[in-house]
């Protein structure tokens, strides 16, 4: 199966996916203010999160409002429907004060319906910033003040591991931001906005568009135009409900019934005009973007952008040896794209069944496609199909299951662990692991720390994780959860296909590293890159910023909070404008009797000054 798995790692991290087995899914926890103190009376929204453009309506399902302590509770949320969706908490009042829960810890349903919480046997969190006055400018890019300009707050969501991703739908309609307008000044004013990250600008003037400008604190506006045009089929059709945009963000419009639409406010210059459907990606398939000119003041009429219609493709993903359906099943359907250089695989749209294990799925007509379907606890496989020229019967998706090993999580003082996530990884026959490759299967504890995962492959040893996260960290390019509780081992695959498997979770250790020059002088702002690997094996660090990595401070120290019990790191140090250093070095298992939680790099050479 060619579903890129190690692309669902990263997804099951950071948006985690919805229940499979759950109906419902429930959470609890405080809402407090900045100093501490329960903040009764308050409402408490549960907000859709993750790939939300593909759940349109139900963006809120829940909502309940704290007691006399500054307590909450959800007892029977709905479980997402659609895979790589959970949801986020959060607090909101009156008095535009503004929480939610943060980082991993705020994602209620896990691919298994179990309750993600911060720690074992506690509940959320959720911290309202204080409020204080904002005030601030809108100028043109002369520097001139703009009056009369309508400034809004908006959610926009942050990069940062502080919040998760919040359907702006949804926060748009829980936040009852007034507007301001600008005064001749071009000053706008708000008496009490939350100090939080996350909170922009919508900045709204007829006949101008928003520039972004790194050199000023002002919202700078510059002069812009209109784009208006059609969206059609390759029959020359209309198509309803496309997407147009410019590719700058807030410059967006929907098509009408008659495949009409107009772009207001786009900064003027060449602006490249792109249709497409949300979730659906046909960039591959057929050309449907322009190239205009948009000037100051003026309407700019773009030819017809075409696109392809798209088909239905119905089918069922089925337990093989039963003929039982799956439900919640991953299906998805991909095309293999080739160039003069390369194959790659474009993933055109997926799904997760339904109750009776049935999956739609739009492609477009004529193209070969793979139909394809994957589970925790089966073989994924998939069907190779040319699509015809309208809604069709597609193949049923039989999958075999996997060997299932059943065990428990538990902390080291024997307590129950829920919501723990586990992952099997190849074993010492097949080559090294880390965060960032893909996971043979996964799985999650439940209310008493059981669960069940697959044991594929046929290694006769499996290495198995079970960690607890706290919230997210992006250190890198690639995202590594900050445990809560965590551990690493090998497990003998027929004693625990036997036996089971109980994990005994404990917090991450920290290891403190000190890089020196030959001479013994600390080296300051030296990034160390960090690899999980496999005892003995060194790790292919030549694309080192695929790692996580931490930075030593003047010192020439820093230190890494997430070392997981059991697990094997390679480090390699790399020094700005001389890149990576000599040797990688290999440290023993953490935990072990030979794992040290300081040590001290030596450089071969001295770095330049800077």
């Amino acid at each position: 199966m060619r579903v890129r798995l190690a692309v669902l790692w990263v997804l099951i991290i950071v948006l985690i996916p919805c229940s499979l087995f759950a109906a419902t899914v429930s959470a609890k926890g405080v809402v407090v203010d900045s100093r501490g103190a329960c903040v009764p009376g308050i409402k408490v929204y549960a907000v859709r999160s993750g790939s939300v453009d593909f759940q349109p309506t139900c963006d809120i399902p829940a909502r309940t409002v704290t007691d006399g302590q500054g307590r909450f509770r959800f007892d029977a949320l709905p479980a997402p429907a659609e895979q790589w969706t959970g949801y986020s908490l959060v607090a909101y009042d009156r008095d535009k004060r503004l929480g939610w829960t943060r980082g991993k810890g705020d994602l209620v349903a896990n691919m298994f319906g179990v309750m993600e919480e911060p720690a074992p046997h506690e509940g959320y969190r959720i911290v309202l910033p204080d409020l204080v006055p904002t005030e601030g400018r809108v100028v043109d890019q002369d520097g001139k003040p703009v009056a009369g300009a309508v400034v809004k707050p908006k959610w926009f969501g942050t990069d940062s591991a502080d919040s998760s991703s919040i359907s702006a739908r949804a926060m748009d309609a829980i936040l009852k931001f007034p507007s301001a307008t600008t005064d001749d000044a071009g000053v706008f004013r708000f008496a009490r906005l939350p100090q939080a990250q996350g909170i922009g600008y919508t900045v709204t003037k007829r006949g101008y568009a928003r520039v972004y400008d790194s050199k000023t604190k002002d919202i700078v506006l510059g002069p812009a135009g209109d784009i208006t045009g059609r969206v059609v089929d390759e029959k020359g059709k209309p198509v309803a409900g496309a997407k147009v945009a410019t590719g700058l963000g807030e410059t967006e419009a929907t098509t009408r019934k008659d495949g009409t639409y107009v772009i207001e406010n786009v900064p003027v210059g060449e602006r490249t005009v792109t249709a497409y459907f949300s979730g659906f990606h046909v960039a591959d398939a057929i050309g449907y973007d322009k190239r205009v000119q948009v000037s100051a003041g003026q309407t700019t009429r773009v030819r017809d952008l075409v696109v392809p219609h798209r088909v239905t493709v119905t089918g069922r993903v089925l337990d093989a040896k039963t003929g039982k359906p799956i439900p919640n099943a991953h299906a998805v359907a991909e095309q293999q794209l080739h160039d003069k250089t390369s194959s790659r695989v474009q993933t055109m749209d997926w799904t997760a069944a339904d109750t009776q294990g049935v999956y739609k799925l739009q492609v477009v007509p004529g193209m070969e496609v793979s139909i394809g379907a994957e589970h925790p606890l089966y073989k994924s496989d998939y069907k190779i199909i040319t699509v015809p020229e309208s809604d069709t019967r597609g193949p049923d998706i039989r999958l075999e299951k996997e060997p299932v090993a059943k065990g428990k999580v538990v902390d080291k003082g024997g307590r129950p662990v829920r919501g723990a996530e586990l992952f099997i990884a190849p074993g010492v026959e097949t080559g090294k692991y880390s965060p960032t490759q893909s996971s043979y299967a996964h799985a999650a504890s439940d209310a008493q720390g059981i669960f069940e995962i697959a044991l594929p492959g046929s290694d006769s040893e499996v290495r198995i994780t079970a960690h607890k996260a706290c919230r997210v960290q992006y250190p890198s390019y690639d995202l590594e959860p900050k445990m809560a509780l965590a551990v690493w081992r090998s497990v003998d695959r027929e004693r625990a296909l036997k036996d089971g498997i109980t994990l005994v979770v404990e917090p991450p250790r920290k290891l403190t590293i000190t890089v020196k020059g030959p001479s013994g002088h600390p080296v300051p702002d030296a990034m160390i890159f960090i690899a999980m690997s496999w005892p003995g094996r060194k790790t292919d660090m030549s694309a080192g910023w695929h790692h996580p990595f931490v930075k030593t401070d003047e010192k020439g120290a820093a230190v890494y909070d997430n070392a997981v019990v059991g697990a094997t790191y390679d480090l390699r140090v790399h020094i700005d404008g001389q890149g990576f250093q000599e040797p990688i070095i290999e440290l023993p298992a953490v935990g072990s009797p030979e794992w040290k939680d300081s040590i001290e790099i030596v450089l071969k050479s001295q770095p330049d000054a800077k």
